[in-house]
């Protein structure tokens, strides 16, 4: 059995339902409409209370923990999504990689990513050029203006994710959520 999920929205109240399948993929339709390809469906049953509140609770964190990363990043002047592509930049080697590798990382569209780049680059932040080992692909590198703005908005990232994350749990507990979400992100094939 196949089903196809709208995954570009998530109603508040929707009636919360799990689908235990053997295969999830995630395809992105023209217009920027994403859904979920589910094959090998065994079972739609309700979320319990506890798994609602759980789920309810991890929307929250996706949807609000980038907002006020963003809303941090802005007073910087620089975008959460243009942080992370200078993020990606600065964690490669010779702080370069292709559009497309960037645009995987970042979990962006390749046009998405164009634009992103595109200001990135009106800034000085990063230069896009045709990849010397193959014309087909463009690379982007960060510049030292790109590495310095890195430098001085990665403080106030820092202390978003301190002040709604990391300070609010103990060691223990950052081990034992590390663990979940990583096999969370390894059902996803996010993660071998």
């Amino acid at each position: 059995m196949v089903t196809l999920l709208r995954i570009d929205h998530f109603p508040r109240q929707a009636s919360l339902k799990v689908l235990s399948a053997a295969s999830v993929r995630e395809i992105t339709f023209p217009g920027k409409q994403r859904a979920a390809i589910v094959t090998h469906v065994t079972a739609d049953r309700e979320l319990g209370p506890a798994e609602a509140d759980l789920w309810e609770s991890l929307l929250s964190v996706v949807l609000w923990l980038p907002a006020a990363l963003d809303t941090r990043l802005k007073r910087d002047g620089i975008s959460l999504a243009e942080f992370l592509i200078l993020w990606c930049l600065t964690e490669h080697r010779d702080r370069t990689n292709t559009m497309s590798s960037l645009a995987e990382l970042s979990r962006v569209t390749p046009s998405h990513l164009s634009r992103i780049a595109a200001r990135l680059e009106k800034e000085g932040w990063l230069v896009r050029e045709p990849n010397p080992a193959d014309a087909r692909y463009t690379s982007a590198s960060l510049t030292e203006a790109g590495s310095r703005k890195y430098a001085e908005a990665a403080p106030g990232y820092r202390a978003v994710l301190r002040e709604h994350l990391f300070d609010r749990l103990t060691a223990e507990q950052t081990a034992q959520l590390t663990g979940i979400m990583a096999e969370v992100a390894r059902s996803l094939n996010l993660r071998s």
